[in-house]
């Protein structure tokens, strides 16, 4: 009795969620600057990057993993990521699933960059970059068709609730200096650019927002290693859904060439 008391209250609560809450997630890694650095060479990198917002409803400590690949004028680079909060209840789940843990998200991106003036060798860079990144929930790997009963409407419900997601499409422009250093060399780089974001999959009755766009501009610099690492760092400012959320991020790579 008191197991179906719980299952029933908890459908109510997932029915409720869905009709008045709209996923906050942003589908940019949360709280983390995006990289767009034009100076890369042809190779390949691995990347990890922590990360922090001054927005809390976005994020607090963020990191992300990836890699990146160049050819000629063309780079890709590829991440997903999370809060920290995030990750480490996705590890407790895994071991120790709960009703909570559908509403876990982790975060997915990608992006491509061309090359239109210099190439990885020049004291100057410009390049054209755009991308898309969304977010992912746990109970998007959820099989419903498993369960019988209530057991079955309650994950029904739980899939319906996170179907909604934001997907965000980033575009601009990237301009790097190098500077020469005694031992080494830094590469400083500036990236304005326009986020169009939209909702897909918004359940019928819920208020998942409207579609919109925000501008932000990112810089950073990066210090290569001995031409097989890297270290980077960038300061991402603008707005985001309409309110100031300011970013800030540093990381390591290892590889031959690629995007730094």
């Amino acid at each position: 009795m008191h197991r179906a008391l719980r299952l029933t209250l908890r459908a109510a609560m997932a029915m409720a969620a869905v009709l008045v809450a709209a996923p906050a997630v942003m589908a940019q890694i949360p709280g983390m600057p995006l990289y767009t650095n034009p100076r890369y060479g042809s190779g390949v990198r691995v990347h990890a990057d922590v990360g922090n917002s001054s927005e809390p409803s976005i994020a607090k400590q963020t990191g992300q993993v990836g890699v990146s690949l160049a050819l000629g004028p063309v780079g890709f680079s590829a991440s997903v990521g999370s809060t920290t909060e995030n990750l480490s209840s996705i590890s407790t789940c895994s071991s120790h699933p709960s009703a909570d843990c559908s509403r876990k998200k982790i975060s997915a991106s990608a992006l491509g960059q061309f090359r239109v003036l210099g190439d990885g060798n020049s004291m100057v860079t410009v390049a054209i970059f755009g991308g898309v990144g969304t977010d992912l929930s746990m109970s998007d790997a959820l099989d419903c068709s498993q369960y019988t009963g209530l057991s079955a409407t309650v994950c029904n419900i739980d899939k319906k609730n996170n179907s909604a997601k934001r997907l965000t499409i980033p575009v601009g422009a990237s301009i790097s200096a190098h500077i020469p250093l005694l031992i080494t060399s830094v590469n400083v780089w500036g990236a304005p650019r326009y986020s169009f974001n939209t909702m897909m999959n918004c359940p019928d009755g819920a208020n998942c927002g409207g579609n919109g766009g925000d501008v932000r501009v990112a810089v950073g610099a990066d210090m290569p290693i001995l031409g097989l690492f890297a270290l980077r760092a960038a300061y991402d400012m603008g707005k985001v859904g309409g309110k100031d959320a300011n970013f800030w991020g540093l990381g390591a790579s290892i590889g031959f060439g690629g995007v730094h």
